[in-house]
């Protein structure tokens, strides 16, 4: 029997058009495994820090997902000139 092999992304870069990789506006987002089960880690990197870090377990991300949404759309609706 042949082995199934398959290809999957795991990291992702979000950034301004035209911004090197190292750039302060970049940010990473990857999928990485310590053996626990897979997780998705955002980075960003600043001069005074160096790279900061936050991870999310898939059980929590609905939750905290919709907390970020809820907090957004509250600053788009406080901000002069932005449409709700």
């Amino acid at each position: 029997m042949e082995r199934q092999i398959e290809s999957r992304p795991r990291a992702w870069i979000v950034a301004p058009m035209g911004h090197p990789q190292y750039s302060e506006q970049v940010t990473h987002v990857d999928i990485e495994d310590d053996a626990g089960g897979e997780f998705v880690v955002v980075r960003q990197s600043t001069d005074e820090h160096g790279p900061q870090r936050v991870s999310f377990d898939p059980d929590e991300w609905p939750v905290l997902r919709q907390t970020i949404d809820k907090a957004m759309a509250i600053c788009r609706d406080n901000l002069p000139g932005r449409a709700p």
